[in-house]
């Protein structure tokens, strides 16, 4: 309910998986502080499980579509030995990657003059507002 409340909020979809393990971490600390017993083991036994079931069922989770597509090619190549389609999927893995890559680099180029060229826009308009002002 929690993880739905969130992403109901914010407008995106998490994965359930790293949050219960915010919360184990949490658990743990609180559990260090206080003396809870066994309501701590089986509370932890209890997440852990639904870890395992989450990342069973949805493994990659918090990787974008088209990388999660590829990686699980890649596992289950793996696991059926099919050495083609593993080479095809690590080919097209570093295809997104090179892509990433280079989208990541251009978006660097960009932001490096961002903080620049703010300050040299906020000393004019200060320039500018004191000129009239004195005008």
């Amino acid at each position: 309910m929690l993880k739905s409340a969130i992403e109901r909020e914010v407008g995106t979809v998490y994965s359930l998986a790293p949050l219960l393990e915010d919360y184990l971490v949490h658990l743990t600390d609180k559990g260090s502080q206080e003396s809870t017993g066994n309501t701590l083991s089986e509370h932890y036994q209890i997440i852990k499980e639904i870890i395992a079931k989450e990342n069973e069922d949805n493994p990659f989770a918090d990787i974008t579509e088209e990388e999660r597509r590829l990686l699980i090619g890649i596992r289950d190549a793996i696991q059926h030995d099919d050495k083609e389609s593993m080479s095809f999927n690590l080919n097209e893995l570093s295809s997104v990657i090179s892509a990433r890559t280079k989208d990541y680099e251009r978006a660097m180029k960009i932001n490096r003059w961002a903080v620049p060229l703010a300050v040299l826009g906020l000393i004019a308009s200060f320039a500018f507002g004191a000129f009239s002002l004195l005008k």
